[in-house]
């Protein structure tokens, strides 16, 4: 970068010539509720936070089978009370929520997931656990909160293609849409992908909802709502 016009930076004066002593107990308590902080008593009081220790399927794992679980091992007991889908959430890319059944084993510091459906093949599962996770001590996940990602397992494939289907989204063929994205997602949860495009010129979104019969096949574009 260019000196012109700039200027030096100034060195602060060094904050350890001052002698300092570290916050009370009560000190913190009362910095905590100033902040707006959900910090448990006992953390404060502690100083302590919870922490991951495990997770299955592990970061980052590929070929995780489609009804695989979901766990995650603390290192301390977890209060029951504060797991929901809220607290910890799973989301796969096209699939959308993962919802299901918490089960708590390893004497309450295990929490699994079992997903009420299967995963769409090789996507995308983000899971997210929040700080508003407590420990049967009162402590609390760290405030960042915690969370990892997996790939599914891609299902067999011959990789001959033939093409099923021309579509289009315009209403009439004059009547130009400029589709500038488009993704396939469950949007009726019925385990079919469906498409959905972005329309630049329409301004919309238009979709095609799967005729759910493995045909590979789609029902016609659904028209958007008219504006007003």
């Amino acid at each position: 970068m260019g000196n012109s016009g700039s200027r030096g930076f100034q060195e602060e004066p060094m904050l350890n010539a001052i002698p300092m002593r570290a916050p009370t107990r009560p000190v913190m308590s009362i910095l905590a509720a100033v902040l707006g902080c959900s910090v448990n008593a006992a953390a404060v009081a502690g100083g302590g936070v919870i922490n991951v220790t495990a997770v299955s399927p592990t970061l980052n794992q590929n070929n995780v089978p489609i009804t695989s679980t979901i766990s995650v091992t603390f290192d301390e007991p977890i209060n029951p009370a504060t797991i929901d889908a809220t607290s910890f959430s799973a989301f796969g890319r096209w699939s959308g929520p993962a919802l299901g059944a918490f089960t708590l084993s390893n004497g309450n510091q295990t929490v699994t997931l079992t997903p009420n459906r299967p995963f769409s093949a090789g996507e995308q599962v983000t899971v997210q656990l929040s700080h508003d996770i407590l420990a049967a001590s009162g402590a609390p996940l760290r405030a960042a909160g915690f969370g990892f990602r997996f790939t599914t397992r891609s299902r067999p494939a011959c990789l001959t293609f033939e093409e099923l289907d021309t579509m289009s989204n315009r209403t009439t063929p004059s009547a130009q849409t400029r589709i500038y994205g488009a993704t396939a997602s469950d949007l009726d949860r019925d385990g079919w992908l469906d498409i959905i495009t972005v329309n630049e010129v329409s301004s919309d979104l238009r979709e095609y909802m799967n005729t759910d019969n493995g045909s590979g096949l789609f029902h016609p574009w659904l028209q958007p709502p008219a504006p007003g």
